[in-house]
């Protein structure tokens, strides 16, 4: 690496790597487990199949935000916001389909609510491009109807799945409900979006910028360069979100306790 990378950073980016295994562990359903009972059922796999999924994907982006610093040596200004919100949208996901001291049935609900949205986003994709029926499987729309008779027979609700603003004030920051802020999980999505969406307010927060010194009036140059003090933050967060994430999908396939 060119040029020193602060401590803080590199403490942060080093956390990541153990995470990845610790889920692959995780996932492996244990007998006896609340996750075995409810994979009895197909309506009881959506749950943990979906949070799987989530935090997979965020840890995917975390691993690259890694990489591209501690491998390859680059300090993006703006793009490791992107990477480091897609990793903490997992983690709040995951935290929210598989939350501790949920009853049975809001489990299922929540698992359902989060299917019915997947599957949703694909029936707007293939009405959008025209599409018939498949040469195997199902459309979305029969899917969708499937899931739907399923939860009634069942007398299941299907839980819609909070915004990313709201799972973010819910899950992004443990123990954010006893502080002062509690919205500060929600603050944290809007900082780190703003890159992203083009948002012009959040730039200056993220990066640093400085005129290029010894330059005509005309063609003074702002050279942009990461705030490396909100990216350690920043990534220091997303490593805690993602570890209570996986800490609740290890409770679930490992525990024995019925809840």
């Amino acid at each position: 690496m060119s040029t020193p990378v602060l401590p803080e950073l590199v403490d942060a980016l080093r956390a990541i790597e153990p995470l990845t295994p610790r889920l692959q562990t995780a996932t492996v359903t244990r007998p006896g487990s609340q996750a075995e009972r409810d994979a009895k059922v197909r309506v009881g796999r959506h749950a943990l199949e979906l949070a799987i999924s989530a935090l997979a994907g965020g840890l995917d982006h975390l691993e690259a935000w890694r990489q591209l610093v501690l491998g390859a040596g680059v300090l993006p200004p703006f793009a490791y916001a992107t990477l480091i919100r897609v990793s903490i949208e997992g983690a709040v996901v995951g935290r929210w389909l598989l939350e501790p001291g949920l009853t049975r049935d809001e489990r299922r609900s929540r698992g359902l609510g989060a299917q019915r949205a997947d599957y949703d986003e694909r029936r707007k994709f293939e009405e959008q491009r025209g599409m018939g029926v498949p040469v195997s499987g199902k459309r979305a729309a029969d899917r969708i109807s499937d899931l739907e008779k399923m939860a009634n027979r069942l007398g299941l609700a299907i839980r819609r799945p909070p915004d990313r603003t709201r799972l973010f004030e819910l899950y992004a920051i443990p123990r954010a409900g006893s502080l002062k802020h509690p919205t500060l999980g929600a603050d944290l999505y809007r900082v780190l979006s703003g890159s992203p969406h083009g948002r012009q307010w959040t730039m200056p927060g993220i990066a640093r910028h400085e005129m290029v010194e010894g330059l005509p009036p005309a063609q003074r140059i702002m050279r942009l360069t990461i705030n490396e003090d909100v990216a350690a933050t920043a990534t220091q967060l997303a490593v805690a979100a993602m570890t209570a994430a996986i800490t609740d999908v290890e409770a679930y396939t490992a525990s024995s306790i019925a809840r």
